[in-house]
């Protein structure tokens, strides 16, 4: 059986785009619909990851890092792991797009360890996902569950009962577009851009910085009062202008006189109930009793709320999550919606259970009063982008950005300008760990490369891919020009398959070639070969950045998949993914101080008739 679920099956399922394995010795109690929407952008989907039995396993993770070319076996696991297989679906058109797969399968074939290790095909389709498929390309499927006979063990759907009330934190599409206040670290919020005529911000939680409540004064003369019993004017590193006040308390609903309840506060000092305020509160966990105390005419007079929520994690606690997260939502639902959202990076993010959202323990909301929507069609609203473009960089420089990921939003797909966002945090991240890293530089370098190749990998289709038989290779015989010239390697010439290397460049920084594909056209496939013989490790950062005119711009580089075995490997293809773009003119270069040499260079795509 484990030959046949690895090797054979391929065989008798040539006509078909999806595959569910199901064993015998399972009984279904869920709707397979779902299972197959969800491969719709998966390569894998498996219910449990397990490591595999011992004896199971002898001499695999040797033949899979020698296969690979993986040199550097450090952390690797002693046994493999892999999908629990007696559930597992499979996307085949997408696995058939993966060459290497198939290479690597007749390697097993030819091998016969199968028959002689007794090897199971859990432990190989493990080897492959970590080999030849993205993290984001397989996931352990919650929505179906099932009883497996022979292990007498029941998966079920997993279900939260509070997870409408959960998503009431998830953003809505906004009638205005969203601005950020406050500067560009932490302290800073986006808003909504509808501040004419609201009278205050109100901001408990001052912590000796006002730069929000500054910029809202200065640019849109909007008062400020402010409370922190921790504080004092004297620490605050700007000092208080005419408009804002201040008060030495907390804000709390005990009653004690170092202390002011929201309502007595606001009615102090805004007595006009015909007044909008803004609400900016960042209380470490003590919003929670605030705002339940807060009578609902107080509330509903802010038109805009920025709120940090802390102790998230209780989404997964329901009892506890029905204290008091579960009852503020619900309570801001009456008369909010949620336009943007903010994970801050001070603790590790999570998983909702019953769902693919995740979130961070300590959360950064803002709301837009309902009443502001009235006389707004939807087309004209502005769809939520996570992460925004205008969102600060991680709350903590120290520690890695989180984001909240795609199941967040309606469409499933983060925007493309999202996605650039989440690129340049990590990258900067990276770079900061660069300065104050002990290890080698290389290592970090390969760091930042890899993030940037699994960014790239969210990014959206441009234009729907056609039939393999439609692809034509663009480049061949097209003329190229190098960024500079190597001994007698020529400058300029035309592209053609040719060992060691078809061109050889200089040694400097973004060393490159540009390709002339003659017109535009739409592209779908970058196929590399690297140089061979030696110095393969040149190409090991590799990008590429598509163009209509002669001139590139490398700021706009997009990374080439590049392997172990692409640098350790004779004959290995580089494959990268051009989603559709359109372009005439193709650069692939190197950002790093190196010298610029591949065997073969083909750009598969479609030729445009107009």
């Amino acid at each position: 059986m484990c030959s046949f679920w690895f090797v054979d099956f391929w065989d008798y399922v040539k006509a078909y785009q999806k595959l569910i394995r199901i064993d015998e010795d399972c009984i279904v109690y869920s709707s397979l619909d779902a299972v197959f929407d969800a491969l719709n952008d998966k390569a894998v989907l498996y219910r449990k990851w397990e490591i595999d039995q011992e004896g199971c396993c002898h001499g695999l993770i040797d033949f899979c890092n020698s296969h690979f070319g993986l040199t550097d076996h450090s952390g690797l696991p002693s046994r493999p792991s892999g999908p629990y297989t007696n559930f597992f679906a499979l996307n085949l058109e997408t696995l058939r797009c993966e060459k290497r797969l198939f290479v690597f399968i007749e390697n097993v074939k030819q091998s016969k360890y199968i028959f002689q290790y007794r090897w199971g095909d859990l432990a190989l389709w493990g080897e492959v996902l970590r080999f030849l498929f993205d993290a984001s390309q397989h996931k352990i499927f919650y929505g179906f569950s099932y009883f497996h006979g022979s292990r007498d063990s029941n998966f079920e759907i997993e279900t939260n009962p509070n997870l409408d009330k959960i998503k009431i934190m998830q953003p809505k599409p906004s009638p205005y577009a969203l601005i950020r206040v406050g500067g560009n670290r932490d302290g800073a919020y986006l808003l909504p851009d509808d501040l004419l005529g609201i009278k205050a911000v109100f901001s408990p939680g001052v912590n000796n910085r006002k730069d929000f409540e500054d910029e809202l004064l200065d640019a849109y003369s909007i008062a400020s009062h402010m409370c922190d019993y921790s504080s004092h004017p004297e620490k605050f590193r700007t000092s208080l202008k005419l408009g804002q006040t201040f008060k030495k308390k907390w804000l709390d609903i005990n009653g004690s006189e170092d202390s002011i309840s929201l309502k007595d506060w606001v009615q102090e000092l805004t007595p006009d109930a015909s007044d909008d305020l803004i609400l900016q509160m960042d209380i470490e966990g003590a919003e929670y009793r605030n705002l339940l105390q807060t009578p609902d005419e107080i509330l509903r007079r802010f038109r805009i709320i920025v709120i940090e929520l802390h102790n998230i994690k209780v989404c997964n606690r329901p009892d506890d999550f029905n204290q008091e997260l579960g009852p503020l939502l619900e309570r801001l639902d009456q008369y909010f919606l949620c336009v943007h959202a903010h994970p801050n990076n001070c603790s590790s993010d999570f998983r909702v259970i019953g769902s693919e959202m995740n979130l961070s323990n300590v959360h950064e909301l803002t709301f837009l009063r309902r009443d502001r929507w009235e006389g707004v069609a939807d087309v004209d609203c502005y769809a939520p982008m996570l992460p925004h473009p205008l969102d600060i960089e991680p709350n903590d420089p120290n520690k890695p950005p989180i984001f909240l990921n795609e199941h967040w939003l309606a469409s499933g797909k983060r925007a493309p300008e999202s996605t650039i966002k989440l690129l340049t945090d990590q990258v900067r991240f990276l770079e900061r760990a660069l300065k104050q890293a002990q290890s080698p530089a290389q290592d970090i370098i390969t760091n930042l490369y890899r993030l940037s190749q699994h960014a790239a990998s969210a990014l959206p289709t441009l234009t729907p891919r056609p039939t393999a038989e439609t692809l034509v290779d663009l480049a061949a015989g097209k003329p190229f020009t190098l960024s500079s010239q190597h001994t007698a390697c020529p400058k300029k010439g035309q592209v053609a398959e040719q060992r060691p290397f078809f061109f050889h460049t200089g040694e400097g920084f973004n060393q490159s070639i540009t390709i002339d594909l003659g017109a535009e056209a739409t592209l779908f496939e970058l196929h590399i070969a690297n140089r061979t013989k030696f110095c393969q490790e040149r190409a090991r950062c590799l990008f590429y950045c598509l163009h209509k005119e002669p001139k590139q711009n490398l700021h706009q580089g997009f990374p080439v998949v590049i392997d172990e075995a692409f640098l350790t490997k004779v004959d290995q293809i580089s494959v990268t993914d051009l989603r559709g773009a359109r372009a005439r003119y193709v650069t692939i270069f190197s950002p790093e101080k190196t010298l610029l040499h591949l065997s073969s260079v083909q750009i598969l795509g479609v030729p445009n008739n107009d």
